[in-house]
């Protein structure tokens, strides 16, 4: 039990009373917050770097990290010359399309053509080039949690130092319930702590 009191002494001196209590304290606390140096700080973009990922959009600068350039708005021309381009870098690469559903929130897909996704709620916002050992879903869904803001980080917090203990990543989309679960379960069996009760 969370600030168990263990005992409580009340003593009257003069026209006072002066209380003593001793509480039973947890160790750890448990802190939840968005992983926002993924949008603010240029991880994400990082992160596309080191993977060797290639990606072009005129809607969204931090998916653009590519010299390659094009002006048309024809989406089949533009993906014909951005697979030229990449195939010059690396002939491994497979190429996608980048579409955004929006409704209400966005979502992003990763596709083998032109063809929309949805007649009316998506659009086209770039093209991306992957190697065979990158999983085009995960990056969509990641794509998906970063505009979106849907990152969450859980830091365990040492009451006694206020050192931070261990820290966990968590991805609404990319990442699976299992690995929530087993966060969950590794809070609660490591540090006493309910991931539902994240400060």
């Amino acid at each position: 039990m969370k600030n168990k009191i263990i005992s409580r002494e009340v003593k009257r001196i003069d026209n006072k009373l002066i209380e003593v209590t001793i509480k039973e304290l947890p160790l750890f606390k448990l802190f939840k917050t968005e992983a926002s140096y993924l949008w603010e700080d240029g991880f994400f973009e990082d992160y596309l770097h080191n993977k060797n990922i290639v990606a072009y959009s005129k809607t969204y600068s931090w998916l653009n990290n590519t010299h390659f350039k094009n002006d048309s708005d024809d989406p089949n021309e533009v993906l014909n010359d951005f697979t030229k381009h990449v195939k010059q870098l690396n002939e491994d690469y497979k190429v996608f399309v980048l579409q955004e559903y929006r409704h209400g929130t966005s979502c992003f897909y990763l596709t083998d053509t032109t063809d929309r996704v949805d007649r009316w709620d998506s659009g086209i916002v770039g093209f991306i080039a992957l190697l065979p050992t990158e999983q085009p879903r995960l990056l969509a869904d990641m794509i998906t949690d970063v505009y979106n803001g849907t990152v969450d980080v859980y830091e365990v917090i040492n009451n006694e130092t206020d050192d931070v203990e261990a820290s966990y990543e968590y991805w609404a989309n990319a990442d699976s319930l299992e690995k929530y679960n087993n966060i969950s379960y590794e809070l609660k069996t490591k540090y006493g702590l309910d991931i539902e009760e994240a400060l």
